[in-house]
């Protein structure tokens, strides 16, 4: 997510190829409200009939104001966010939402030089949110084995669990040619490697979630195995990371819409990613327009799979003031 620059013109590129699937939404006009009649004042006041006198009683007890409670979790808006600066803005959010919005949190452990995964995890679990640890780059084995032993030790010694690991590995970054038959083996080892992370950290009864972008599933020849590519990595995750690169709600769906009926089709889970860091190209990120990014969040898109959304990144959508209610 963090090459935003060179990933801007493989998201174009991919955009056109499927310009011609969108089309504009049309928007039905509204009609305008009925005006009542006004009511006729009588010209004569009528006389008042006398009222008997009545017995004074006793006051009743006035009914106590039901306390509102948090929404059903099936009407709650689930939102995620990156996480790679720490959690010191997370208030600033909960102060832009309300009971019906549910935040999860991808949160990368490194915050000013340290790894301060245990603590920034307990101050946002403290006030609602779920977690994931957050990883990227290129990891070894050992690396991931020790962050896995440290959320089952977390884990252990907390009520509120860490979901799992989150990875946002990017690959494709380094191919000059993306949909080339030469990628094939780097796709292959990048499949292999997820499968091994999997295995781990199924081992430790954790969940795997794992980023990718909405065009891998256009790579026929790049596939290793000639299945579309995002099949291959929702067939791995437990949880899939789609990232759309596009600020047009039309365009949404026809991106998405092969991965989420995959999905749904295997049981498995897929989150939408939108993109508000600043970029050039102002149909990737609603870095300059963020308000335009609230009713797509209101949009849930018709497939089982579908979990909700996730924006990148948390400090980029607190400086935008956007609210969610």
């Amino acid at each position: 997510m963090k090459n935003i620059a060179y990933r801007s013109m493989i998201a174009l590129c991919c955009a056109g190829m499927l310009l011609s699937a969108c089309q504009e939404s049309n928007t039905p006009s509204n009609t305008p409200a009925q005006i009542p009649a006004p009511t006729t004042v009588p010209t004569t006041v009528p006389i008042p009939t006398p009222v008997p006198t009545v017995e004074p009683t006793e006051t009743p007890e006035p009914t106590p104001t039901s306390i509102p409670t948090s929404a059903p979790e099936s009407e709650r808006m689930e939102i995620s966010f990156y996480v790679w600066d720490g959690v010191e803005g997370y208030e600033r959010l909960l102060e832009r939402t309300d009971e019906t919005v549910s935040v999860t949190l991808y949160l990368n452990p490194v915050d000013a030089g340290e790894n301060r995964f245990v603590e920034n995890t307990e101050a946002v679990q403290a006030n609602g949110a779920k977690v994931w640890y957050l990883i990227s780059g290129d990891p070894s084995f050992d690396y991931i084995q020790d962050q896995i032993d440290m959320i089952v030790a977390y884990n252990s010694d907390h009520a509120e669990k860490v979901e799992g690991m989150s990875f946002d590995m990017e690959p494709w970054i380094a191919f000059e040619d993306q949909n080339s038959s030469e990628n094939q083996e780097s796709w292959q080892a990048y499949l292999d490697f997820m499968e091994t992370a999997k295995e781990m950290l199924h081992e430790s009864n954790l969940s795997i979630s794992i980023s990718i972008p909405f065009w891998i599933g256009l790579q026929t020849e790049a596939s290793p195995t000639g299945r579309p590519l995002d099949y291959e990595v929702i067939d791995i995750a437990d949880e899939t990371l789609l990232m759309t690169y596009t600020v047009f709600a039309e365009r949404i769906e026809p991106y998405t819409h092969a991965s989420l009926h995959y999905a749904s089709e295997v049981g498995k889970k897929v989150k939408v990613a939108l993109e508000m860091v600043e970029n050039s190209d102002e149909n990737i990120s609603f870095y300059t327009h963020p308000e335009d990014i609230v009713p797509i969040l209101e949009t849930k898109l018709n497939a089982s799979a579908f979990s909700g959304y996730v924006i990148h990144d948390l400090d980029h959508f607190i400086e935008s003031e956007v609210t969610l209610r």
